[in-house]
């Protein structure tokens, strides 16, 4: 029972692990799509707050570089009007820087009708025109139309190159344009935070996290929170560029020989990349799965120890005390009760198996009782390997003739049992297979014994067929013996020679010899019928005089009329087999046979043989070829006769 336990036990820590696998991959999974998704929205929340940071600088720049537009017309406007009330101005360079002082201006520069400057708070850019560079090509529309008043964005000047913004307009005469140039630092403040690059100075990203701008058309990295990765390109630190094209949801890649998860987008014309690496991305996976893990085989352990530990309480025990009841009921002990009522099922099954063993008591005393009123002399009995005792019908014990030893009425010990049987089986009766011959002290008795054989036992049946048998031999004896004389006739020789040919050992050198009376028509033509019956018992009886003192062993049959048939055979060789047929030979015209009036006549026969080892030749064949022989022998003695 203790194999019953372990199979339920491994059973269970089989499912315990597969369930537990089974969890584990499901969990991991989850937990990874998790992680993945989680990096996702990190990702997309920092390009967000990205966005959001240059989109809102955007807008307040495009608001500071409106008021500095309308400022530096406002103060171009200013100059043009303090040139108007003071003309002299114009040509002295250090009265033009005063009014730059007051007025709030980096630069003025006043030009003519042409484009040229012909004054300027910066020495160098006198002589210079529109056509002196982009700067100042910028405001060349204003030569043709004086209506124009022009605010450039902010550019470097001509001369040394600074950042600065100008504009444009002509005096209230339209004699000169008056230039007024700002540097706008709140401006240029503001361009610069929106810069990607300043932008990640200001990100605060979490350990196993770095960002990175890309030029698309470079693929130079061109600011990182990894400031060593800055100017340096994507396939330098190990991401692939055609990766980072193709696949939009994320991807793993070695950077510095760790493995990263990376998410690329573009924002303001720049790829920008988060890469989380994987440490960080699979630890909490870790921790996590570890924790699920060992909380699961924990569980799993207790509940096996729970398990089998009410199963030995409530089915491993009564299951043994039950196996132990049915191993003794098995033995033969029809007497022991099963009683086990630790649950409803085992209380249904003690009482099912007790059920049981009252219905093969009962049985056996029905089938008794059955076959005795039936008149039928059978008897049943049964037992298996591990029974100390059999179990049998009535008749059994008249059928073996153990009537007089100690028994019960329906079981004995199964080792006395099995001698009698063994006994009767020592006796075989080989007219018929599973017969066997009892002596008793009124005559033999014929057994028919069958027994069924199994995995569980011993089935078997004894019938008495002693009068089928006498019957049986009765008729056999008169099917096949000549009633004239009492020896075999054609029946009878052709079933003992198919005994003798399937028992090839015992036959040996053997000869079919053919007889045939010589002179019976003469017998029954002189002296009647009667006389010529003599006449045929009498050669029966000169054949088988002859065959039990001149042969080894032999058979002798009558096959009809006044031909006889005898079988020589068990002669261990051929001399000798012949010694016996030159002796029969010999009598062929030495006996005399009495007939019914006393008188008395020679007895002649023919004689035909043929000779054979026994080892392959069909004794048909040699009928054949003893009949031939026996004619040429009648047919010799007759032209002796005659002669």
């Amino acid at each position: 029972m203790q194999d019953l336990k372990s199979r339920i036990t491994r059973y269970m820590i089989c499912i315990s692990l597969i369930t537990m696998i089974t969890m584990m991959v499901i969990f991991v999974v989850y937990q990874l799509q998790t992680a993945h998704e989680t990096a996702r929205v990190n990702a997309r929340e920092i390009f967000a707050q990205v966005g959001q940071i240059l989109e809102s600088n955007d807008r307040e720049k495009k608001a500071l570089s409106q008021q500095y537009h309308d400022e530096i017309l406002r103060r171009a406007d200013t100059v043009a009007y303090i040139l108007e009330r003071d003309p002299s101005i114009r040509t002295d360079p250090e009265a033009l820087r005063d009014v730059a002082a007051t007025v709030g201006v980096d630069e003025i520069h006043l030009i003519d009708g042409d484009g040229v400057i012909f004054c300027s708070t910066v020495p160098e850019s006198f002589g210079l025109s529109f056509d002196s560079g982009e700067q100042l090509a910028f405001f060349k529309p204003m030569l043709t139309d004086k209506s124009l008043r022009m605010v450039q964005e902010i550019t470097p000047n001509t001369t040394q190159g600074a950042q600065l913004q100008y504009t444009c307009v002509w005096n209230r005469d339209g004699s000169i344009i008056v230039q007024v140039g700002m540097v706008p630092e709140n401006v240029e403040k503001l361009t610069e935070q929106n810069e990607l690059s300043y932008l990640f100075s200001l990100l605060r990203t979490e350990p196993g996290v770095r960002l990175y701008i890309v030029d698309p058309a470079t693929e130079i990295i061109e600011a990182a929170t990894q400031t060593s990765d800055t100017g340096r390109t994507l396939s330098d630190v190990g991401i692939n560029p055609k990766t980072v094209r193709t696949i939009k949801d994320g991807f793993y890649t070695d950077i510095d020989g760790e493995s990263h998860f990376c998410i690329f987008s573009i924002l303001g014309g720049k790829q920008i990349g988060y890469a989380l690496s994987y440490q960080r991305l699979h630890g909490s996976v870790s921790n996590a799965s570890m924790i699920l893990s060992f909380s699961m085989a924990l569980g799993a352990i207790l509940l096996v120890l729970a398990v089998t530990g009410y199963m030995d309480i409530f089915v491993i025990n009564p299951v043994d005390t039950t196996n132990e009841c049915l191993r003794e009921i098995a033995e033969g002990n029809l007497d022991k009760k099963v009683d086990i009522r630790s649950s409803l099922e085992f209380s249904e099954l003690s009482n099912h198996i007790n059920a049981m063993v009252n219905s093969l008591l009962a049985s056996t005393q029905k089938m008794s009782y059955v076959l005795d009123r039936a008149e039928i002399n059978i008897g049943v009995y049964e037992y298996s390997p591990g029974m100390a005792r059999v179990r049998f019908t009535e008749r059994v014990p008249r059928i073996l003739g153990i009537e007089g030893k100690e028994h019960h009425r329906s079981w004995m010990n199964r080792e006395d049992f099995q001698q009698c049987v063994e006994a009767l089986k020592a006796r075989p009766f080989e007219e018929e297979e599973g017969v066997y011959r009892r002596e008793t002290a009124d005559g033999a008795r014929y057994i028919k014994l069958e027994e069924m054989r199994d995995d569980s036992g011993i089935m078997g049946i004894l019938m008495d067929v002693t009068e089928a048998v006498n019957r049986r031999l009765a008729i056999e004896s008169e099917r096949d013996i000549d009633p004239l004389t009492g020896i075999l006739n054609r029946r009878g020789m052709d079933n003992t020679l198919s005994r003798l040919y399937e028992e090839k050992a015992d036959i040996g050198h053997c000869a079919v010899v053919m007889i045939d009376a010589d002179g019976l028509k003469q017998v029954n033509d002189t002296y009647g019928h009667d006389s010529g019956d003599l006449y045929i018992r009498g050669i029966a009886q000169a054949l088988t005089h002859f065959g039990e003192e001149a042969c080894a062993r032999f058979a002798v049959s009558r096959n009809g009329g006044d031909e006889f048939v005898m079988f020589l055979y068990g002669y261990s060789d051929r001399e000798a087999l012949m010694d016996s047929i030159r002796a029969l030979h010999a009598r062929q015209d030495a006996g005399r046979v009495a007939l019914a009036n006393g008188l008395r006549v020679p007895l002649r026969y023919s004689v035909g043989y043929a000779l054979s080892t026994g080892e392959g030749d069909y004794y048909g064949d040699l009928f054949k070829a003893a009949d031939a022989s026996m004619y040429e022998n009648k047919r010799q003695r007759k032209q002796l006769r005659l002669s």
